[in-house]
Formats: C-alpha cells, structure tokens, sequence
C-alpha cells in the first residue's frame, strides 16, 4: 500500500495508536487499515507507514503515560500528534457545552481529520450513554453500532455532537433510521413506515427502545425526524 493512497485521518489514527494506545503492527493493521493480519507478517503495510515518518519499534508507547518525549519524534509527527489531541480536546469540550471559541468567532470549515474524530469522540459518548448497546436491539459489537444523529449531521451543525440529538444504533437500524423507514414518538415507542417492506417489518415488529443512562433523545429533534425524514 501506497502512504499517498491513505488520507489524513488514517495516518493521524496509524500514528496515535503506535506512540499514545501502544498498539501492535498487527492491531493496527487490522483494526485502523483494514487489512488482513496474519500471525506471520500481520504488520508490513503499517510498519511501512511508520517507517515513512521514522518511527521504529523503540517509539512503541512511547507517548502513552505522558507526552514529555513528544519532542524526540520528528517535527511531522510532533504536528500530527498535537493536532490530533487538540481536536479530540475540542471535541470534549463541546460536548460537555463548554465554551471554545470565547470571541464568537466562526470555526474552520471541518477537514476530514477533525469530522472523523469528532465522530469519534462521539461515539464514545454516545456508546456509554447506551450501555454500548444499540438500543433497538441487543447487539453490543463496537464495529456494528453508530452514533446515529435524529437531526442528521449534514443539516445543522449545532446539533453535531449534542448528546440528545444521537441514539446508539446497529448498523440495521441505523439504516433504517437514517432512510426514515423507522422513527420514535416522544414517548420513545418506535413507528414503522408503511413503506418499509413486509419482511422487514415483520423483523422488528414489537420492536422497543431502551432508555439510555444520563441523556435522552429531545424531543424537538425527534419532532423534526418525524415530519421531515420519516417515510
């Protein structure tokens, strides 16, 4: 695999879970690339992409109890690190409503960088929220579930990391949401649209959702899904 082939965001996730999360070539391979990982040879391509930026085995974890040997990795990386850690700083903060921006000024448009993370940092929330369970299902793998936004993410950006405005789904659901075959009254029951197929709806038919810990759907957004995504 050609590094100019990956984008920012990969090379960003490649190298915080190398130096801060000690991850193996393995892991990284398979969890950040997607890429097969046998027990023999699992970790060429991201070693490939370590070495690009001269990172060796010895830098493994080398940032994960602090960031004081920061200033021994190479300039690229010191910017990728700090950028990375800035955004997911940023991230949290808004979440947690606390003021960013104290001159009102409007932020850079998001790269693709930063909307990845701030997803990311969203779902995390968004998971322990829901008991990192979807909550129209029982289905608990990470890899499988979403933070799905009522008020989708393209269409207000206020909205973009309100917990309220985000349910724990699996990726059926989700689909299902985000298509407006499904939706929830205010009182939580689940409508299904009368355009959703027959078979489908037989699957999730008596279909119940469950109330997550600290920071329920609004209801004005839920309002929203119904009359303008809802089918």
């Amino acid at each position: 695999m050609n590094i100019e082939n990956l984008d920012d965001y990969v090379i960003s996730k490649v190298i915080y879970a190398y130096l801060i999360e000690s991850k193996s070539h393995r892991q990284i391979q398979k969890e950040i690339l997607g890429l097969p990982a046998p027990q023999k040879g699992g970790g060429f391509v991201t070693m490939e992409v370590l070495h690009h930026f001269n990172l060796k085995k010895e830098a493994k974890g080398i940032l994960s109890e602090n960031l004081n040997q920061l200033d021994t990795l190479n300039v690229e990386v010191q910017e990728i690190i700090c950028e990375f850690l800035n955004i997911q700083a940023e991230a949290e903060a808004l979440i947690q409503k606390k003021q960013i921006n104290p001159n009102n000024n409007k932020t850079e448009r998001l790269t693709t960088v930063k909307a990845r993370v701030y997803q990311d940092v969203l779902k995390k929330h968004v998971s322990e929220n829901y008991n990192h369970c979807c909550s129209l299902c029982e289905n608990d793998q990470p890899e499988l579930l979403v933070a799905s936004h009522i008020v989708p993410w393209k269409s207000d950006e206020s909205k973009r990391l309100d917990l309220d405005n985000c349910i724990l789904l699996c990726n059926f659901h989700d689909k299902l949401f985000d298509k407006g075959f499904i939706t929830l009254t205010d009182e939580y029951s689940v409508l299904i649209s009368e355009k959703l197929s027959v078979n489908i709806a037989k699957q999730i038919t008596n279909t119940t959702f469950q109330t997550p810990k600290f920071e329920s759907p609004n209801s004005e957004n839920l309002k929203l899904h119904r009359e303008e995504i809802f089918r």
